[in-house]
C-alpha cells in the first residue's frame, strides 16, 4: 500500500459473514512525514556607542535562521536560551510568519545590550559564548531542533604604543638616567600595534 503524504481517502471493504455481501467505505486520512526543525545561529558584535572601545551601552546581535526539515507543519516557531555567559536576557524578536510548512524558513533577530558588568566579565576571557534552540508544534506533538552555538571573540589587550618624536628635559630625544622623574613631553602621532593611530 502506497501512501502519499497530505489529505487523502483509504478505502476500506467490510463483509457481511452472514451473506458475503460487501461494502466498501472511503475514510478520509491526513498523512504527515515525520516532522524536523534545524537552526543556525550566528552573532555579532555592534559598537552601538560609535566610539571605537568596547563599552557599555554596545550591542550583541543574533540572527537565528529556522528551517522546516521535516515532513510536516510546525506551527508557533519560538527561540529558546540553552546557555549564554552574560547574566542578562537576549531579546529576540519573531518575524510576521512563526508557521512553517516543510521547505520553509523563518529568521529571528535578537539583541543584547551590554552593561558595565558584562564588559567586566567579557575581560577575563574574551569571548561571549551562547547556545539556543528552537522549538514548534507538529500535529504529533513538540518539535525540537538542533542546539547551536554562536561565540562572539573580542580583542580587549591594550595596544602597543610607540611614540616618535619624544622631546625630553634636555632636548636630545634620548631617555637617561639623568632624567629620571623629569616630565617627558610627546608630540606627534602615536601609532598602536594594532593600527589604530592615536594623535
Amino acid at each position: 500500500l502506497a501512501l502519499t503524504l497530505g489529505l487523502t481517502t483509504l478505502d476500506v471493504t467490510f463483509v457481511d459473514d452472514e451473506t458475503g455481501a460487501e461494502t466498501t467505505v472511503s475514510i478520509p486520512i491526513t498523512i504527515v512525514g515525520e516532522p524536523a526543525l534545524t537552526l543556525v545561529v550566528e552573532g555579532a558584535y555592534e559598537d552601538t556607542t560609535g566610539d571605537g572601545v568596547l563599552n557599555a551601552g554596545d550591542s550583541l546581535t543574533y540572527s537565528f535562521v529556522v528551517a522546516n526539515t521535516g515532513g510536516a507543519a510546525v506551527t508557533g516557531v519560538t527561540i529558546n536560551e540553552v546557555d549564554f555567559d552574560l547574566a542578562g536576557a537576549i531579546v529576540v524578536a519573531p518575524p510576521a510568519d512563526v508557521d512553517l510548512d516543510p521547505g520553509e524558513t523563518a529568521v529571528f533577530a535578537g539583541e543584547y545590550v551590554l552593561t558595565a558588568a558584562d564588559i567586566a566579565a567579557i575581560g577575563l576571557d574574551n569571548t561571549v559564548d551562547y547556545v539556543a534552540s528552537a522549538t514548534g508544534t507538529s500535529p504529533t506533538g513538540l518539535v525540537t531542533s538542533n542546539e547551536d552555538p554562536a561565540a562572539i571573540t573580542f580583542d580587549t589587550t591594550a595596544p602597543e604604543i610607540a611614540f616618535d618624536p619624544i622631546v625630553t628635559a634636555n632636548g636630545d630625544d634620548v631617555l637617561n638616567a639623568t632624567e629620571a622623574g623629569a616630565p617627558l613631553t610627546v608630540s606627534g602621532t602615536a601609532v598602536g600595534a594594532d593600527g589604530e593611530t592615536v594623535t
